[in-house]
């Protein structure tokens, strides 16, 4: 990992998914590293069924290391930080004491999942220590160009291959199971550490499937059981592309991988090999998935609980990126455009903007952030969600195609060139300074989507 500089400002952000998922009631990994606030905190506490959180923090002057075999990195702060950010944030559906969790208030763990297509593997990256614990093959033949990653509320990962099939992975080493015959347990440990399909224990399942392309992935919330101190109930959305202009969506059983639910939107646009291209779950769990702008302009939803679904135009073609609000709002970011649909009014308003290729997110403070420019000056940058209107613009050195929030409120983008964008870093991006680290050593990579689960806990409705 090369460091670039980092601004040790914790904008620590307490949201129950990862939170809940990993120490609650003893459920803590091998090899993970627990993710707390870096900066000191003060004014921590309920008001109103929210969490009104103010963070400070001053760099470290000091450096870390770790083990380049594993994936690891080195880093030295560069500059100090003061009077951090104050968020007022609702805390949704928040287990009860007996399940720790919120009562403690400390983020076990936090993860990207990174999709190498190139390789057919997925990378497990710890946002807090920058090190990447795991590498896996996502498909028997290693083939299956893997692209969208989605993470659940108890931290797994499930990731979509494009040419077709999708795979769950656990999180913490605790959930991985005997599969294979061999005493113990066998799980990557690192970027050099990949094992055979079939003796890697911690793919939980591969469901697969056959189609030209398999972009869309996106986990539904579930419910949250305090007397086991887990998550239950959890899906999985996926759309596949047919020839002729329509898609197949399926609902997976979260569990186990079995198809549960299946229904067929038409009327996509005839010419687009790629049918759906991202997607995001609202507060319902219902499915939102875009048309590549090139293509086409459709914003599709899938009802939850009947599959029904609605094909929205869109005024402009701006279908790459898609991202939803704390208030439901989808954006749909590319094509030299943002675009807000309001599911509520069912009216779209959007900016020009230097983005062509890129993935968006909107993060804790109502901050959408997106890719710049793919034929340079590379930038990072972000609007307000409320007005649309540009509030930073980050340089980078490379093109950013993905784009993630952590739970610390650092944003993540997963580089490449423009185009196929396939990439061998991703960077950490402070929001306010624009420094960043960067992690190295992916292979081929591309991933935009919820890597982290921040956008899935965002839309988790309040208890």
């Amino acid at each position: 990992m090369t460091i670039v500089g980092r601004a040790r400002e914790s904008l620590y952000i307490l949201l129950p998914s990862l939170a809940l998922a990993a120490g609650a009631c003893g459920d803590a990994g091998e090899d993970t590293d627990g993710v707390s606030a870096t900066g000191s905190t003060s004014g921590l506490g309920l008001t109103g069924g929210g969490v009104s959180l103010t963070s400070g923090a001053s760099g470290s002057g000091g450096s870390t290391s770790a083990d380049d075999s594993t994936g690891g990195a080195s880093s030295t702060d560069t500059e100090d930080t003061s009077a951090g950010p104050k968020f007022d944030l609702a805390i949704p559906d928040v287990p009860g004491e007996s399940c720790g969790g919120m009562g403690g208030g400390d983020v076990e763990f936090s993860y990207i999942w990174i999709a190498n297509s190139e390789q057919g593997t997925l990378s497990k990256v710890n946002t807090e220590t920058l090190v990447e614990e795991g590498r896996y093959r996502v498909r028997p033949d290693s083939n299956g160009l893997p692209s969208r990653t989605s993470v659940n509320l108890a931290g797994d990962v499930a990731v979509a291959n494009r040419s077709g099939g999708i795979t769950k992975v656990y999180a913490l080493h605790d959930k991985c199971g005997e599969s294979n015959g061999i005493p113990g347990l066998q799980t990557s440990t690192g970027a050099n550490d990949i094992l055979p399909w079939g003796e890697e224990e911690c793919v939980a399942w591969h469901t697969p499937m056959n189609y030209q392309s398999q972009r869309p992935i996106a986990w539904t919330q579930g419910s949250y059981n305090d007397e086991t101190c887990a998550w239950t109930d959890q899906k999985v959305w996926t759309t596949g592309t047919n020839a002729g202009g329509s898609a197949d969506v399926f609902l997976l059983n979260g569990d186990t991988g079995a198809v549960e639910g299946q229904t067929t939107v038409p009327n996509l646009a005839l010419i687009n090999t790629y049918g759906g291209y991202g997607a995001v779950v609202d507060a319902e769990g219902n499915l939102w998935f875009n048309e590549m702008f090139v293509f086409g302009d459709k914003l599709i939803r899938v009802d939850l609980d009947n599959l029904s679904y609605e094909l929205i135009s869109a005024p402009g073609r701006t279908g790459y990126g898609i991202a939803i609000d704390a208030s439901g709002r989808l954006f749909t970011c590319g094509g030299g455009l943002i675009a807000r649909y309001d599911p509520v009014t069912l009216q779209w308003q959007q900016t020009a903007t230097s983005l062509q290729y890129g993935g968006c997110m909107v993060d804790a403070i109502g901050r959408l952030w997106v890719s710049g420019s793919n034929n340079g000056p590379y930038t990072i940058q972000s609007y307000d969600v409320n007005t649309l209107q540009l509030l930073n613009s980050h340089p980078m050195t490379e093109h950013v195609h993905g784009i993630s929030i952590d739970f610390a409120g650092y944003v993540w983008g997963v580089g490449g060139e423009p185009g196929l964008g396939l990439g061998a870093r991703a960077f950490r991006v402070d929001p306010d300074t624009g420094v960043y680290d960067t992690v190295e050593g992916l292979t081929g990579a591309y991933t935009y989507s919820d890597m982290t689960g921040f956008a899935l806990a965002s839309q988790t409705p309040q208890g």
